[in-house]
């Protein structure tokens, strides 16, 4: 009813309407993210394998809840074009500290001990 619904590229307002096969839809929303101190995420390591950050507080490491680009991943995303780092353990939002990231899934599962047959 509001409009946010969008049907093939036309604005959907028939809450009556069945989708079909082949429909494509689009969701609009204004949405707000919590704000975050405006600190740099400083690079500690950059290897072939592993990316170590500093993490400032009051930043997510991905994203959840309300959080999508002010997190670490999508900061590195946005500001650096950094992307497909795998998260080898998380820090709450609030707490600052050394995070560290797997380059691919071999470093993945060898950092975290895994057997993987």
């Amino acid at each position: 009813r509001l409009g946010r619904i969008w049907v093939n590229g036309k604005q959907m307002k028939d809450v009556d309407y069945v989708i079909q096969n082949g429909d494509t839809m689009e969701h609009w929303a204004h949405r707000h993210e919590h704000p975050i101190l405006d600190e740099e995420i400083r690079i500690v390591a950059d290897t072939p394998s592993l990316f170590v950050v500093d993490k400032p507080a009051s930043m997510p490491v991905h994203a959840c809840g309300q959080y999508q680009i002010h997190t670490i991943l999508g900061q590195l995303r946005e500001r650096y074009g950094i992307t497909g780092l795998r998260v080898l353990h998380r820090l709450d939002r609030g707490t600052s500290g050394i995070l560290m990231f797997a380059r691919d899934y071999e470093t993945d599962k060898e950092v975290r001990g895994v057997v993987i047959e």
